[in-house]
């Protein structure tokens, strides 16, 4: 008699798909997804949030919110309509009644080893949330939280400070920062899971890991491709400068942890209009880290006979680009703060031209 019960109990719990670490119950029921509200991703016209476009993919994924354990996980995309999420070449996830978190994560993927581990390519604008839910007896749809931006971003401006400088020619041509989180090999493809579940967050490593960080470059060909668009004047209209070099779409980064790094930035450059020369002035900055959901503005300010540096930094508030892209297009500017001299925070190495 005993034996035969434990029989039933073993059939009932492998009906259940991944149920190791579920409550005990003895039946398990499909559950659904309804598309999130997703705060700040896209924006229409007229300011109002709008969801993600369709066919974008998601992975959601249960874990037991006591052990973190992985319970379950299948793929989804948001359909034609972009009014709801349909499976996506996956089957239906089946839970007991119990309490889950429920995590979402753009772009989807199949998740890796214990079911808390993925991986973000190189600048892509991962989303990620954690949702908290009771399962109930029954067939039951979850209401998902809103996406949160999981990486940062990085946008740089250079310009001349005043408009009786004598230059006549302030190009930006490549920017290098040293010190930045790097997954990917040269071929671009991420060598080691980055991405944690169910924290839903990149991870960040210690800023003494071995070949964790290094350089990335930002390239700028004004004549065939640019990606900064150039002013000779304030685009404002408020004639305060010239020679506005405005990087066009902001680079997406890996979360970096406070530290140290350089940039190197390298411009076209002319004299009363005299021959054009290629130099390039460096900025040391400390302490700053970069923090997921967060832009960086970089200020780059020529004056001739000094040169300083500033960095600003606001919430995420992305821009539709119109072409259902999401995390692209220039960026606003919120509540911000500037590292300055005073603080002894940003230091400037060399001069134009120098090392």
């Amino acid at each position: 008699m005993k034996t035969g019960y434990i029989v039933l109990l073993i059939l009932l719990v492998a009906a259940c798909r991944n149920e190791a670490d579920l409550p005990d119950k003895d039946t398990c029921y499909p559950v659904s997804f309804s598309l999130p509200g997703i705060a700040a991703v896209t924006r229409a016209a007229v300011g109002e949030a709008t969801s993600l476009a369709a066919g974008t993919k998601l992975t959601v994924a249960a874990y037991n919110p006591n052990t973190k354990a992985f319970v379950a996980q299948s793929q989804y995309k948001v359909n034609d309509a972009g009014t709801a999420l349909v499976l996506d070449q996956s089957a239906d996830m089946f839970l007991s009644a119990g309490t889950y978190d429920f995590c979402a994560i753009v772009p989807g993927q199949t998740l890796t080893g214990d079911g808390r581990s993925g991986k973000i390519a190189d600048q892509v604008d991962a989303l990620g949330s954690t949702t908290r839910v009771q399962m109930r007896s029954e067939a039951t749809t979850i209401a998902l939280g809103n996406l949160q931006h999981l990486a940062s971003q990085i946008s740089f401006t250079a310009r001349v400070v005043k408009d009786e400088s004598p230059i006549t020619t302030f190009q930006v041509l490549q920017i290098d920062i040293d010190s930045m989180v790097i997954y990917t090999n040269q071929h671009g493809e991420v060598e080691v899971d980055n991405y944690r579940l169910p924290e839903n967050e990149l991870i960040i490593p210690e800023l003494k890991a071995e070949g964790r960080y290094g350089t990335i470059y930002i390239q700028n060909d004004p004549d065939n491709n640019p990606t900064f668009s150039y002013s000779v004047t304030d685009p404002e209209g408020k004639r305060s400068g010239k020679h506005y070099n405005t990087q066009i779409t902001p680079r997406i980064v890996y979360p970096k942890a406070g530290g140290t790094f350089k940039a190197s930035i390298k411009v076209r450059i002319a004299e009363n209009n005299g021959a054009e020369e290629e130099e390039t002035v460096y900025a040391k900055i400390n302490r700053l880290a970069f923090e997921p959901g967060k832009r960086y503005l970089f200020e780059v300010n020529y004056g001739w006979d000094f040169v300083n540096f500033a960095v600003t930094v606001s919430p995420w508030t992305a821009v539709s680009n119109d072409h259902g892209q999401v995390g692209s297009g220039e960026q606003e500017v919120g509540t911000t703060f500037t590292v300055d001299a005073w603080g002894n925070l940003v230091e400037l190495g060399g001069e134009m031209g120098g090392a």
